[in-house]
């Protein structure tokens, strides 16, 4: 199952809690999400998602085709 996290607007502190939040409530049967973080003004936040955060169920990060968005697939 994929979901989606929309991050757009959030600051980066904002953005960490929301992600956590969401991964940590996320069901086992989920095995990607899909991170929207934006691109022309997501750029900072971007970095973040893609370099800095760190989830224990998140095994790998992908940039996706969209640079506003990156893809997260989880353990299972």
């Amino acid at each position: 199952m994929i979901e989606t996290i929309d991050l757009h607007q959030l600051t980066r502190k904002e953005a960490e809690f929301v992600l956590n939040f969401r991964i940590n409530a996320m069901p086992s049967s989920v095995r990607e999400i899909v991170v929207i973080h934006g691109y022309h003004n997501g750029i900072k936040l971007r970095g973040y998602v893609r370099n800095v955060y760190a989830h224990p169920r998140v095994v790998q990060k992908i940039a996706s085709a969209n640079p506003g968005e990156t893809i997260f697939q989880l353990k299972k």
